[in-house]
């Protein structure tokens, strides 16, 4: 079973929403991923190396994706998975 979380969002992406036509972006795919309560991210995505501390933001939409994940937004999505990305205009 393959791990890499491209693959995988490809993967869904042609069975799940290429029919439909629906978005494509990463970000959009993830969150129907995570969604779908049959995928959830790792800690690891927001674990700081060498026990530098956990950022709190990260942490809590990690969280709330993994015990509510019908609710989780496209905020929680690009704070889990993607770091430094610069507020939407």
């Amino acid at each position: 079973c393959n791990k890499n979380i491209i693959v995988r969002a490809a993967l869904y992406w042609q069975v799940k929403l290429h029919q439909a036509n629906d978005q494509s972006a990463l970000d959009t795919v993830l969150l129907s991923m995570i969604q779908s309560s049959k995928f959830y991210p790792s800690a690891s995505w927001v674990a700081p190396f060498q026990g530098a501390g956990m950022d709190f933001e990260r942490v809590n939409a990690l969280w709330r994706a993994t015990i509510f994940p019908s609710d989780a937004t496209i905020e929680d999505v690009r704070k889990i998975f993607f770091r430094n990305l610069e507020p939407a205009e």
